[in-house]
């Protein structure tokens, strides 16, 4: 059984966690000159702080996602003569 508290506990543990990552992603944007908070600053930001080590593998994932675009072609459900 969860006791009351449980939930506020949790809530405030991910502001936090949310908090840090942000401002360590805004140090990041803010050294490179950047007006605006982008991906890559939290993908450095991960990187850089061992606190975060349990999200490279997400990090890691999404850069190869972003690296690799698939294409794909689009069918219409018939054949144009050409």
């Amino acid at each position: 059984m969860i006791s009351c508290e449980a939930p506020l506990v949790f809530a405030k543990a991910c502001e936090l966690f949310i908090q840090q990552l942000t401002v360590r992603s805004y140090k990041v944007s803010v050294q490179a000159n950047k007006r605006t908070l982008q991906k890559d600053d939290i993908v450095t930001a991960v990187k850089a702080t061992d606190v975060f080590d349990f999200l490279m593998d997400m990090v890691s994932a999404s850069v190869a996602d972003d690296c690799v675009k698939p294409t794909r072609e689009r069918t219409y459900g018939f054949m144009l003569k050409q």
